[in-house]
Formats: structure tokens, sequence, C-alpha cells
């Protein structure tokens, strides 16, 4: 590939870097305070949480050989001056540069490039390579510092056990999916003839299950209440990373809570009795459920 194509790779990792240094030094020079939790061997090794909202934040390599889309992820509040904002939306602004040029560098491959990082081309993991780029984590080079547009009163920090991925799926699919699996199965020829006596167009749905994340909701008055009312506005969203809260020097952070550093074991939410889907799966081996008669 001509080095007239790289150039925008090269350009925008370098002024990602750049950004990622910059808001690295204001964020370990700031006396506003900050809140990360920390493990029983980071408080046993006394490491900061300052220290780990600076690694935490910045790092955009891999550690090892490990999944690739697998982050490093930690909750947290980090008071932040103007100065530091404005640092995170110019580093989240070169984040979307770097991604956009590889974006761009998949559309000249004429292999259409997958950029995941388990399934990287050759051509794309040579590139990277050499431009010293091959341990680079994509996923984690791409994901924005989040930013609270304004302070607010309080933030509520929680588990999401819940979340489902949900795909339709038809009965043809499902059939050559099935076939795919071991045809000497008792289990896999029972959900065969389950499928065989469906009525033709009877709507499936295949259904997985989605890792618990973090949320976290930040919580303010409304404009028209008072201290006293009951109305309040409130703003979620997921929290991979230390959400950064306005702050002026002096000012503390807003009123937390400190959940455990590990989801449930267990679904906290019932299922909902006006879910469309079927909770028994018709496949347990695809995951596919039936949607619901009206």
């Amino acid at each position: 590939m001509p080095n007239s194509q790289l150039a925008p790779l090269t350009l925008t990792f370098e002024a990602m870097s750049t950004a990622l240094v910059d808001y690295h030094q204001l964020l370990k020079r700031s006396t506003l305070p900050l809140w990360l939790p920390l493990s029983d061997a980071q408080s046993h090794n006394v490491v900061s949480m300052q220290d780990k909202a600076c690694v935490l934040m910045t790092d955009i390599w891999h550690s090892g050989d490990g999944d690739g889309r697998v982050t490093q992820n930690c909750h947290g509040l980090i008071g932040a001056s103007d100065e530091l904002i404005a640092a995170a939306i110019t580093l989240n602004a070169c984040k979307d540069a770097f991604r956009q040029a590889l974006a761009d560098l998949k559309d000249k491959d004429p292999k259409n490039i997958n950029l995941s990082l388990r399934a990287r081309s050759q051509k794309l993991a040579q590139i990277l390579r050499r431009e010293g780029l091959s341990r680079l984590h994509l996923k984690q080079c791409y994901r924005h510092i989040p930013i609270l547009a304004r302070g607010c009163l309080k933030v509520q920090f929680s588990w999401y056990s819940s979340g489902r991925s949900i795909k339709k799926i038809s009965i043809e699919e499902s059939f050559q999916k099935l076939l795919k699996l071991s045809q000497s199965s008792t289990h896999v020829q029972i959900q065969i003839n389950k499928l065989s006596n469906l009525r033709p167009g009877t709507a499936l749905a295949q259904v997985q299950s989605q890792v618990p994340i973090m949320r976290v909701n930040a919580i303010w008055p409304s404009p028209e209440s008072s201290m006293e009312d009951s109305l309040w506005l409130r703003k979620a969203r997921n929290a991979p990373l230390p959400l950064l809260v306005p702050l002026l020097e002096g000012q503390p952070l807003p009123h937390f809570n400190q959940p455990s550093l590990q989801p449930p074991k267990s679904r906290l939410r019932a299922l909902r009795s006006d879910s469309l889907i079927e909770p028994t799966p018709l496949l347990p081996s695809l995951r596919v459920h039936c949607y619901r008669q009206s």
C-alpha cells in the first residue's frame, strides 16, 4: 500500500498520542477530588486513585495476548477543571479521527479488512506492525472519555445484568444452524423435530445474554423545583471509564454510592410479564425462542 494512503493513519495516531500525553499530564497535576474503587491488591500496593485513573484512561495497548474484544473497565468520578475537560474533548475528537483513518484504510483494502482484533486481516496486521502499532488495542483507542456537561448533586452507580441481544431468525436459518451440529445427538434431533412442526412463518428470535455492565445515573433537581420537591432530572449512561464532573477548586464531588467491584451472580430484575418472547427456548442449542402469540 502506498505511503500516501498511510499518511492519514500515521498523522491521526500521532495527534491522538499527543492528546493522550496532554490529558495525562493535566490529570496527573490536578488537585481536584476524584474517586475510583481500588481492589484489595491495589490497596495493599498503595496504588493511588489518581495513578489508577491516569493509567486506565490513557491505556491504548495490549498487556498480553488476551482477547482483543475485552477492555479494561473501571467506573469512578473525576473532578475536572475547564482545562481538563477541554483536553478530554480534544482527545475524544482525535480518537474519532484515528478511527476514521482506519475505516478509510479498510475501504481501500480489496479484501475489505475486518478491524476487529480477532479477525484482523494479515494486510492490516502488517501495516500496523510496520507503523509500530501491532499491539494497539483498538477498542480502548476508540472509546471516549465520558464527560458530564455540568455538575450534578448525586451520582448513582449500579450493575446492569439483564441486558440481552435479540435477533430475529427464520425457520430456515434455524434449520441450517441445527444441521451444522452433530446429527447423531438425540437433543439435536428433538430440536429439528420441534422446528419441523412449526407453522410456516412462525416468528423466532435468537437471544444472547450480554455481560454485566456498570451504569451511572447523574441526578439534578429540575430548574422549576425547589430542594424539597421530588422533581429530578436524570441522565443514565454506561460507565466503562470514570466520569469527568466539572468542579471548581475547593468544590467536593457530588454524593455517590460505592457498588461492589463484581457484578451480582444472578439476575436482579424480574422477567417482564409483557415480554414479547417466550422465556423457555424452543431450540436451546441455538438460544432460539418463539415470539408469544398475540
